[in-house]
């Protein structure tokens, strides 16, 4: 059945049509990973006492459940863990969403990050060691 468009036509359109949705793919899972990572990284004001803190704490639980003296070492690991895992999941998808360039770090910005991580790992472990956070007990 012809349908007046000659052969090659037809193919080069549909492979335009994979490729266009090949692309919307990508950007839809290059920017599901970059919210991913803002919500798990230090960018967010908001994301330590909803998001980093829990799986921390939660964490730290687990394993203070088997040895019970690593609760606040676990806990500060995980806390670390969690932020690292947004910044990458943020330079993945970043990288992925502008592929033509990639732009080099910043070293303040790196710096400003690392503060920050360790700012509030000062916090989490005030918190443990004042007595606010205290491993569950299994008993």
């Amino acid at each position: 059945m012809r349908t007046g468009v000659p052969m090659g036509v037809s193919a080069m359109l549909a492979t335009k049509r994979i490729r266009m949705r090949t692309a919307h793919l990508r950007r839809l899972k290059s920017g599901l990973l970059v919210a991913l990572g803002y919500i798990l990284s230090p960018l967010s004001w908001w994301n330590d006492a909803v998001v980093n803190l829990p799986i921390a704490y939660a964490v730290g639980s687990l394993v203070s459940w088997v040895w019970p003296r690593l609760f606040l070492p676990a806990m500060i690991t995980a806390y670390w863990m969690t932020n690292a895992l947004g910044l990458l999941l943020i330079h993945r998808g970043a990288e992925d969403l502008l592929r033509q360039t990639k732009p080099r770090p910043k070293r303040r910005e790196w710096l400003l990050n690392l503060l920050v991580s360790c700012f509030y790992t000062a916090l989490v472990a005030a918190l443990v060691l004042g007595g606010i956070l205290k491993p569950p007990s299994f008993r």
